[in-house]
């Protein structure tokens, strides 16, 4: 981008953000009739109420540039910086994972998440609704064409099949310029098209061309066989996260770290990244080799549902046990990051890390995956049926607690809620007493000593959003079979 340029769009953004502070959203007319005007209003969560709760919740896309799994861990370009965002602030970062028909803008002005993460364009059309971060990347949109296809030059797309989606197509003006030329087929994001997606499309010679994102084509290069870079649409676009305009302060605390790590200099249009953005770059989109290695754990979790290498252990052990497969291995994610030779401080050993003095089995046979993935059911399947007489939600959550700081401090919690008068059978007032036990005043009186509270509450907390996460994906792969790559989807 030149520097006339880079400047007529940085005014842009800036005027786009001016106007839409002055300008306040329309209201609908009030009611003219007997009923009573709706005066529920939504609470957005800002910087203070975040840190208070300790959670960043972060509204983002199954995809190979914001989130995925990676042989069941969380993986992604968007997640990775946030997170580090997140561990700077000593906040827990939780995704909600966008589901095939929902609309991303609603659910951040609904108040379901702080942050949408989802590779965005800075768009006109969105501003009005949402408040953009400053870019942390330019991108530009180009044609992704077949690879023996010759495409020089925009003449490419006179007359061609062309597809993009409609985010995409919001970004830019390239349809009023092009459109006409060209047979555009929009996509529905909602319909869960997205540009890898598209790519595949080229790929398979369905289509003539995609109009897509430069960094995801340039990934997508090296596991998508049969497609190239054709001519470019737009240049130096902004990409960044959002918030909701009520959000003031989370905004400028994202703009705060966003100019640590990105940094255009205006004098002379260059582009500055610190070592990390770097880092970051390389792994996702500009090494080769590591793109293809984090594709392939992508493809299948997407495609056919697998969230780690044990899967075909867990499964079947799950369904005799009467437990989500999908739960247990939420539970191994968090004791082992899936690493079957893991040894905590306390001893614990293997996926499930199992207490050896607790279980039948040696030490070496629970560095068997087989056997200690058994073991962990059995002892999860014990906990679920002490707790079954509680609604399913404090069910889960005290058999988790059991799991991790043992039925001994759980009941010891339990007894403390009920004698400071909280409810035994609800693990938010069991969570207050749980904290409480690190304390002499309290420890000191329980039969089973000091605690350190803070670790089951955190730990239930952290398997439960692991499990909705696991829940979303699945969900998605049973959407996004592989039937879907060759059967479009309906918009």
């Amino acid at each position: 981008m030149n520097k006339s340029a880079l400047t007529r769009w940085a005014f842009g953004v800036l005027l786009v953000g001016y106007w839409t502070t002055l300008i306040p959203p329309q209201l609908p007319p009030e009611n003219s009739g007997d009923a009573s005007p709706d005066t529920t209003r939504i609470e957005h969560a800002d910087w203070q109420q975040i840190t208070e709760r300790g959670t960043l919740k972060v509204l983002t896309r199954y995809s190979s540039v914001s989130y995925f799994l990676h042989h069941g861990m969380d993986r992604g370009f968007e997640y990775e910086l946030l997170y580090r965002f997140a561990r700077k602030h000593d906040l827990n970062l939780e995704t909600i994972i966008l589901k095939p028909d929902q609309d991303p803008v609603e659910l951040l002005q609904n108040g379901a998440a702080d942050i949408l993460a989802a590779n965005l364009i800075i768009s006109p059309d969105l501003s009005g609704h949402i408040s953009f971060t400053n870019p942390y990347d330019l991108v530009d949109l180009v044609v992704a064409v077949p690879e023996q296809t010759a495409a020089h030059n925009l003449n490419y797309v006179f007359g061609k099949q062309i597809s993009t989606t409609h985010t995409l197509a919001s970004a830019t003006d390239f349809t009023d310029r092009y459109g006409n030329y060209m047979n555009l087929s929009l996509k529905a994001d909602s319909a869960g098209w997205d540009s890898e997606m598209l790519l595949h499309s080229v790929a398979e010679g369905e289509i003539d061309g995609a109009i897509v994102e430069s960094h995801v084509l340039k990934a997508a290069a090296n596991y998508i066989p049969g497609i190239k870079k054709g001519p470019t649409i737009a240049t130096q676009l902004p990409v960044a996260w959002a918030t909701h305009r009520e959000a003031g302060e989370l905004n400028d605390k994202l703009n705060q770290f966003i100019a640590r790590h990105f940094y255009i200099n205006y004098r002379d249009g260059s582009i500055q990244r610190s070592t990390t953005m770097n880092v970051l770059r390389s792994r996702y989109f500009l090494d080769g080799n590591n793109v293809r290695r984090y594709r392939q754990p992508f493809e299948e979790t997407l495609i056919y549902g697998y969230l780690s290498r044990y899967d075909d252990i867990v499964r079947p052990m799950a369904e005799e046990a009467g437990i989500d497969w999908k739960l247990v291995t939420a539970v191994m994610a968090e004791e082992s990051s899936f690493n079957p030779r893991a040894r905590s401080w306390m001893g614990a050993v293997g996926l499930m890390q199992i207490m050896p003095r607790f279980s039948p089995q040696t030490y070496e046979e629970l560095l068997n995956p087989e056997v200690n993935i058994s073991e962990g059911i059995r002892f999860l399947k014990k906990n679920l049926r002490r707790h079954a007489y509680l609604d399913e939600e404090n069910q889960l959550k005290m058999a988790l607690a059991a799991y991790n700081a043992g039925i001994g401090h759980l009941s010891e919690a339990r007894r403390l809620t009920g004698e400071l008068g909280g409810n035994p059978d609800k693990w938010e007032d069991v969570a207050q007493s749980f904290l409480k036990l690190m304390d002499y005043e309290y420890y000191s009186q329980s039969r089973y000593g000091f605690v350190r509270g803070t670790e089951p509450v955190q730990y239930v907390d952290k398997v439960l959003r692991r499990y909705e996460t696991y829940q979303s994906v699945v969900a998605i792969a049973d959407a996004h079979n592989m039937d879907s790559r060759t059967t479009p989807l309906s918009e």
